[in-house]
């Protein structure tokens, strides 16, 4: 982890008000058992509407972090409010809580009066010579893959494949995105699990009028075979389901990417697979998804 320069430390011992990095964070990275993990990137964001990355620094042996960052936008304003989010990230893992913890504000001055940023509070602002401690908590990710199909069958490349839902990380409009390849296929590896998210389907450039596709939710299990598991079940009977691809067929032209989502959102999860099938288990090698309108 990054460590503070000694010779910029006063006789108290505090570090001295940077210019260029005015806010700091402190806190510890474990797993779900509280064992310290290495290696983790924390990162700050900052900003105004676009935020952008001002600091990165990673765990130590001890888990721990020491993050300085600075803001995302400068201007004469001495108070310079803005948002800043601080986040973890570590191959094929996610933050139990995605990181809310790390929705915060910062200033260069308290701000006067009522702070008016979405409910935050005092607690939540970062000040020059003040550190706040964030603590997170890596949990094992999930992988998905498979392959985008359109309405005349034919494999789509070049697709933007994105994970939406209600429960989103802090500055975060999908928690996980890719675009297809030449053979219509993707893949994502550090899917939360625990969470409902819908597929939402679009062309790699987005115009009007934003057609896309969306899925039904779906909850990802993980488990450390390199397969896809859903939370899944049949006339209310939970199942063990996995699959190694899972198809997304569209249907249909597409509509807004909202109409899609909002529509989707209603639909219970209806799958089907090409594989072994029990009462309390299916082990398929393709399992296929439609999305959009159905099909006639």
């Amino acid at each position: 982890a990054t460590q503070p320069d000694e010779s910029n430390l006063d006789q108290t011992g505090d570090i001295e008000r940077n210019d260029q990095e005015p806010w700091r964070t402190t806190g510890q990275v474990t797993n779900a058992a509280g064992t310290p993990i290495a290696g983790v990137t924390v990162r700050a964001h900052t900003g105004i509407g676009s935020l952008r990355q001002s600091g990165e620094t990673t765990t130590g042996a001890d888990g721990k972090y020491d993050l300085r960052f600075g803001p995302g936008f400068w201007s004469e304003n001495m108070q310079m409010v803005q948002a800043a989010t601080i986040s973890v990230q570590l191959d094929g893992h996610f933050e139990r809580n995605l990181h809310r913890q790390g929705d915060r504000i910062a200033a260069l001055e308290k701000p006067d009066g009522e702070l008016g940023w979405g409910g935050k509070t005092l607690d939540d602002l970062f000040l020059p010579g003040e550190s706040k401690e964030i603590n997170f908590v890596m949990l094992p990710a999930a992988k998905v893959s498979g392959m985008v199909i359109g309405p005349n069958g034919d494999k789509l490349d070049g697709v933007r494949v994105s994970l939406v839902g209600a429960e989103m990380p802090p500055s975060s409009s999908v928690v996980a995105n890719t675009q297809t390849d030449k053979g219509g296929r993707f893949e994502m590896t550090g899917v939360p699990t625990g969470f409902k998210f819908q597929f939402l389907i679009e062309p790699y450039e987005a115009k009007p009028p934003w057609l896309a596709w969306a899925s039904a939710p779906m909850v990802f299990t993980q488990h450390d075979d390199g397969n896809t598991h859903l939370e899944y079940s049949i006339d209310g009977n939970p199942i063990d389901f996995s699959c190694q691809q899972l198809n997304l067929i569209l249907n249909g032209n597409g509509v807004n990417w909202k109409t899609a989502l909002k529509e989707a959102a209603e639909r219970n999860l209806e799958l089907t697979w090409d594989g072994l099938s029990t009462d309390k288990l299916v082990r398929a090698g393709m399992a296929f998804l439609e999305l959009g309108n159905e099909p006639e």
